[in-house]
C-alpha cells in the first residue's frame, strides 16, 4: 500500500491530536446558554404617589461548569458547604426594562444612563452550595441553594453583591436559576427619578426578582430579540 507523503501524514496526525484535545476539553466543561424566551425579571419600588414595577424578559449570558462540577452537585456525597467555581456572565439591555408607561420608561432609562452604559451586567466571582435536594429517579426535580458572591454593574458603577440563589434542574439539559435581592439606587450613583416638578419622588430601595432559564446546545434567539 502506498504511504502518505510525510507532510500529509504529519498534517493528519496534527488534526487527530487537535480533535482529541477538543473532545477532552468538551468533556471537562458544560456550557449552558440563556433561553431568552423563558426568562423574566421584575424590579419593584415605591414612590410618594404609588408603588411601581418594571419588567425585562431579555437575559443574555451563559454559565459554564468545569470538570464534572455540575454532576457532583446532584450527588448526595460531599460537603453541604461545597465550594463552586462556574463561569457566569449575565447581560440585560437597559432599554428592555419597561413599565408599560412611556414617560416612566424614558425617565428610568435616563437615570440608568442607558446611552453611555446600555447594559446591566453581572459576573460570578465565587459560590458555595448550602443545601441540596435530589431526585434519583430521573434528570429533573433536583434543586440547590447556593450562596453567591459576584459583581453587578449598573449605570457604569461596579458593586460587589452577595445573593442566595436557587438552582432547579428542569431536565437533563435545562436549568432554572432564580432569586431575589434588595438594592439601593444611590449605591450605583443613580439619583432616584422625580416627576411632576419634583412632587413625585421615587424611593431609593428596590426589590429585584428573576428567573433565568439556561439550556445546553444551540438556541435560536431570533424570536426573543
Amino acid at each position: 500500500m502506498r504511504r502518505a507523503p510525510p507532510v500529509i501524514g504529519g498534517g493528519l496526525l496534527l488534526a487527530a491530536i487537535i480533535a482529541a484535545g477538543a473532545r477532552a476539553q468538551s468533556s471537562e466543561a458544560e456550557r449552558y446558554d440563556a433561553d431568552l424566551a423563558a426568562n423574566h425579571l421584575t424590579i419593584e419600588g415605591t414612590s410618594t404617589l404609588h408603588n411601581w414595577k418594571v419588567e425585562a424578559k431579555i437575559f443574555r449570558g451563559y454559565l459554564i461548569f468545569h470538570e464534572n462540577e455540575l454532576a457532583s452537585l446532584w450527588e448526595n456525597s460531599g460537603s453541604s458547604a461545597q465550594p463552586l467555581a462556574p463561569t457566569v456572565r449575565v447581560e440585560i439591555p437597559v432599554t428592555s426594562l419597561t413599565s408599560g408607561k412611556r414617560g416612566m420608561d424614558e425617565k428610568m432609562h435616563e437615570a440608568l444612563k442607558a446611552r453611555a452604559h446600555p447594559a446591566i451586567t453581572y459576573r460570578l466571582e465565587s459560590a458555595k452550595l448550602t443545601t441540596r435536594q435530589t431526585n434519583q429517579r430521573d434528570d429533573s426535580g433536583g434543586s440547590l441553594t447556593i450562596n453567591t458572591q459576584g459583581v453587578l454593574t449598573v449605570a457604569g458603577a461596579e458593586r460587589a453583591v452577595d445573593i442566595p440563589m436557587q438552582v432547579r434542574r428542569l431536565s437533563k439539559n435545562r436549568l432554572e436559576i432564580s432569586g431575589e435581592t434588595s438594592l439601593r439606587m444611590t449605591d450605583f450613583g443613580i439619583d432616584p427619578p422625580r416627576a411632576m416638578l419634583g412632587t413625585l419622588r421615587t424611593g431609593d430601595q428596590v426589590r429585584v426578582r428573576w428567573t433565568w432559564v439556561l439550556a445546553q446546545g444551540r438556541i435560536d434567539h431570533r424570536d426573543a430579540r
